[in-house]
């Protein structure tokens, strides 16, 4: 079944149009993530699954049922959001509850579903605490319970890590993950942040200026971007996208990217259109793409081979990064482990031209597809 349909759905306030033409289709039981940057539309976009906006064109279904004229309250929804707006002078059980208790459900159907609710998010201890008494994480995890105990067909987030230390973030997405595959609900979650989007969803929705860039599975939008604004914004360190002119060969294609005398030619297995031979195109390429290790099951043609001037080296830990000027334009390779490569220095690396990207410079499409 169906666990949430948009179909050709607007936004307009005034003659100001935020969102247009969204067309979104998940099963019951997957994990949705609207990502993008700030003012791209994605929690207006929420709020009209919820109901908080209405819907200026098109339609919302839930579970099968449209929802355009229905009240928040009777669409079966639970929402949470980033603040956690927990109730200041109620206990932890009576956050939970209070919406049970509105609805008239007896006490001892609520107790049981609280108790439910607090084993599964491991919040039992602290049924009699306040919130003030509460860390951040705790204080979220009271906020999903309030959700979860109403049973919804949909859940719906709305940035509800944002607010969190950057080590909770990484404990949060773990156990929203976990309460995910434990209840088996369809979830529509919002961020900005595209690490939570690619270790959580099933399935991402990349939007961009009240439009849908591209919908996939992580994997697809990482690996196989439909544009560059997609391709630059999924990933951390980013896509390098570079200007490159292409030229077509009895060889094949090549791509050349120049600044002043200095140059490199790629050479580029794939097909590009014939009409953009000696054109300017930008040529995209992830930082673990430009590699100092060649790897060892790598075929031999699969990766060109160069040396470039490593600027400055960043260390992340598990992964060491550094910035290169590749002909004049600074780009983002990957460092192989406890590299001794050190500013300044000339490094040998293998650029796998097999799996760049190439865009239009002005529309930002994909020409390689």
């Amino acid at each position: 079944m169906t666990g949430l349909s948009i179909k050709k759905a607007g936004k307009l306030y005034g003659s100001v149009r935020v969102l247009q033409d969204i067309n979104i289709d998940i099963d019951e039981g997957e994990f949705l993530v609207l990502v993008g940057p700030s003012g791209c539309g994605k929690s207006t976009l929420l709020n009209m699954i919820a109901g908080l906006e209405e819907i200026s064109e098109g339609e919302i279904s839930i579970a099968g049922n449209v929802v355009n004229d229905l009240e928040p309250s009777e669409r079966d929804i639970a929402m949470v959001f980033q603040s956690y707006a927990l109730y200041p002078t109620m206990t932890v059980a009576g956050n939970i509850s209070f919406g049970l208790e509105i609805r008239r459900v007896p006490k001892a159907e609520r107790d049981a579903a609280v108790a439910k609710v607090a084993d599964l998010l491991q919040i039992g201890h602290l049924l009699d605490r306040k919130p003030s008494q509460l860390s951040g994480g705790q204080r979220q995890r009271v906020a999903m319970g309030r959700a979860l105990v109403r049973d919804p067909k949909l859940f719906l987030f709305d940035e509800p890590l944002s607010n969190l230390d950057a080590k909770l973030r990484v404990e949060m997405r773990t156990e929203i993950k976990k309460l995910h595959k434990k209840t088996g609900k369809t979830i529509v979650y919002v961020t900005h942040d595209q690490i939570e989007a690619m270790t959580m969803a099933t399935r991402i929705c990349v939007l961009e200026g009240g439009d849908i860039q591209q919908q996939g599975t992580p994997d697809e939008i990482y690996n196989n971007p439909a544009n560059a604004f997609v391709a630059g914004f999924m990933g951390s360190p980013p896509m390098n996208l570079m200007k490159a002119r292409a030229r077509k060969s009895a060889e094949g294609w090549g791509l050349t990217i120049s600044h002043g005398l200095e140059s490199i030619t790629l050479p580029y297995p794939r097909n590009l259109p014939d009409s953009y031979d000696n054109r300017v195109v930008t040529l995209g390429m992830r930082p673990e793409q430009i590699v100092e290790e060649y790897p060892r099951d790598a075929a031999e043609d699969a990766y060109y081979t160069t040396t470039c001037t490593l600027d400055l080296t960043e260390p992340t830990g598990a992964d060491t990064f550094g910035a290169i000027d590749l002909s004049g334009l600074e780009a983002i390779c990957k460092l192989k482990p406890g590299s001794r490569a050190d500013t300044g220095d000339q490094v040998e690396l293998h650029f796998e031209v097999g799996a760049a990207c190439v865009f239009d410079p002005e529309s930002g499409a994909r020409l390689d597809c």
